[in-house]
């Protein structure tokens, strides 16, 4: 099948946590189209081997494919590790993966600490071993899971006083004024960029590697010639999710809320120059 500029990008997590990849991908491509699945119905990816992630995968690119998706994102740093460089080998159309940002960290850092949170099973990976030794080996990088606001933001409460409470709980036992940068290794921390930068106070850097995965995204359709023309503008999103019909309704509703998140941001960046 010969990809070509109409057909959407399929963008796929672990569950709802890729929906801050797909709002970033929307608010930077409003002219495409996408799918995106979330794979809630599973447990955690972060706690399966990397064989059964890949099968995983497997399952759900065969079916993007099957949807005409002419490029895809993994909105995973758990399953871009596991499974990245199996899946551009797999298929012949552009395969993308998510990985958390230690370069900008280290950029915006200088030598302060650096705090990186993630899923154990990126803390694990070979993939962040060698983020590390290629862009902070020396650098003192603290690596925590925060799994409670993961499972949080998986159940649809990306705010409110519950996810307040959560990341206050979480950096009670911080020195927070010892970190310069903090990573987002999880792309389910997406949602979190403000409530988080509230705790710890806006002289610490806050690296989420979505933006960066959209740019290089972009950098690819091009290359490719799979860019829709900025002109024809399009709000065609088809979200499903093994989870079913309330993972998706959580989904439409967080994707809302992002879109808006970002929106704002933009205006204000644009106020600001």
């Amino acid at each position: 099948m010969k990809a070509n500029k109409d057909d959407p990008i399929g963008i796929f997590d672990s569950g709802l946590g890729g929906i801050s990849t797909l709002g970033q991908a929307m608010h930077m491509l409003p002219q495409e189209k996408f799918i995106y699945y979330g794979d809630s119905g599973v447990p955690p990816y972060a706690f399966m081997t990397a064989s059964q992630i890949r099968q995983r995968c497997h399952g759900i690119c065969d079916e993007l494919i099957a949807q005409r998706a002419k490029a895809i994102v993994i909105a995973c740093n758990t399953a871009t590790g596991a499974a990245l460089e199996d899946l551009k080998t797999r298929y012949d159309i552009p395969v993308l993966g998510i990985v958390p940002a230690v370069e900008a960290a280290v950029a915006q850092a200088g030598h302060g600490k650096i705090l990186l949170l993630a899923t154990e099973f990126t803390i694990q990976s070979e993939t962040l071993r060698e983020l590390i030794q290629n862009y902070a080996a020396d650098r003192e990088i603290e690596t925590r899971a925060p799994r409670e606001m993961i499972d949080l933001v998986e159940s649809g409460r990306i705010d409110g006083q519950q996810m307040n409470a959560c990341i206050r709980r979480f950096f009670e036992g911080f020195d927070t004024d010892a970190f310069a940068a903090v990573v987002f290794g999880c792309t389910h921390l997406g949602f979190l960029i403000r409530a988080i930068s509230d705790v710890l106070g806006p002289d610490v850097y806050i690296a989420d590697g979505n933006e960066e995965t959209i740019r290089q995204l972009i950098r690819v359709l091009n290359t490719s010639d799979l860019r829709r023309a900025a002109g024809d503008r399009s709000s065609e999103v088809d979200i499903s999710n093994s989870g079913g019909a309330q993972y998706v309704q959580n989904a439409q509703k967080m994707l809302r809320i992002h879109l808006h998140n970002l929106s704002e941001i933009a205006d204000k960046s644009e106020i600001s120059r």
